[in-house]
């Protein structure tokens, strides 16, 4: 029960929302900031556009955790959708069970219509990968996409799941500097003080967990 344990002891209203992944999933802290900073923890969000892949990541707002924690772990009534007794994918239940309690879905897409969340790793998603795409990530990926080095990929990707080389990953994006390239600094959208502590991931709890162990 992390979310229900979180709540209880992790005193929720210090973090504005809290992110659901693996352990083998690599996140990119900066592009999910960005991808939150118009959100409002107030309310009931999910990150998502009918449910996110438990390994890709999906996000929960304060308040959406909150109301599944009231309606769906410690209600006596709870909804048939949100059973937690089924024994079925966490992510897929998640969804139906945020649907029905009225939680709202936010498109995670950029403004390509590129997917941020990846329940699979970069290599597959820029065509490189070590085999063939599995079958499941077309068939079930719920935004047709395609696998190749340009422009297949969100130049603000926030997650990528089934990392091998985490370490790497971090280095890679964080460790090396191209000589004659000018970082630019950029600002959230709207960015003021209280905004950018509202929204600072700083204070976001990221939980790394498995699937069996989410809700």
């Amino acid at each position: 029960m992390s979310f229900d344990w979180a709540e209880r002891w992790l005193n929720l209203d210090q973090f504005d929302f809290v992110l659901k992944a693996d352990d083998d999933t690599f996140v990119v802290v900066e592009n999910l900031r960005l991808l939150l900073a118009p959100l409002d923890p107030g309310q009931p969000v999910h990150l998502a556009a009918s449910y996110m892949s438990g390994g890709g990541g999906y996000v929960l707002s304060r308040a959406a955790v909150r109301l599944f924690l009231a309606r769906a772990v410690r209600s006596a009534s709870t909804p048939k959708e949100c059973d937690l007794q089924e024994h079925t994918a966490e992510d897929w239940k998640m969804g139906t069970c945020l649907s029905s309690l009225g939680v709202k879905f936010v498109d995670s897409r950029d403004v390509g219509g590129l997917d941020r969340f990846h329940p699979i790793n970069v290599e597959y998603m820029i065509g490189w990968g070590p085999a063939e795409m599995p079958p499941w990530m077309w068939k079930i990926n719920y935004y047709k996409f395609r696998a190749c080095l340009e422009k297949c990929v969100s130049s603000v990707a926030a997650t990528f799941h089934y990392t091998d080389n985490l370490y790497l990953m971090e280095f890679l994006l964080y460790g090396v500097r191209s000589f004659g390239v000018d970082p630019t600094k950029e600002e959230l959208p709207g960015s003021t003080e209280a905004t950018a502590k509202a929204t600072s991931l700083i204070q976001t709890a990221c939980f790394l967990c498995t699937a069996h162990s989410t809700i």
